[in-house]
């Protein structure tokens, strides 16, 4: 996680997640946003965005982007967990 995507002249960005383990995970994933300049900040979705369980998925939708780039956070609460964490990012642009 951690990876940059540039979304400047983006209109809708999804990122979809999906988990799968040995134990269960429990952990919190945060989206962080840029405008450029390295100062990085997170968006606030009204609630915790959780992952539970030994497996999963969960698709985040933003469609009023306004930022240069975007990132994903993982905070990981059980330490003893072990298995794996996918995020791919799909944008589109719908056009002026």
């Amino acid at each position: 996680m951690g990876s940059t995507t540039h979304v400047k002249q983006t209109d809708v960005v999804q990122y979809s997640l999906s988990w799968s383990g040995g134990q269960a995970t429990n952990g919190d994933i945060t989206v962080e946003a840029d405008n450029g300049d390295g100062v990085w900040f997170p968006l606030d979705f009204g609630a915790t965005v959780s992952l539970n369980g030994i497996l999963g998925s969960h698709q985040l939708v933003i469609t009023q982007v306004s930022f240069v780039n975007l990132r994903l956070s993982y905070s990981r609460t059980n330490v003893g967990a072990t298995g794996a964490l996918n995020a791919t990012v799909f944008a589109s642009t719908k056009g002026a």
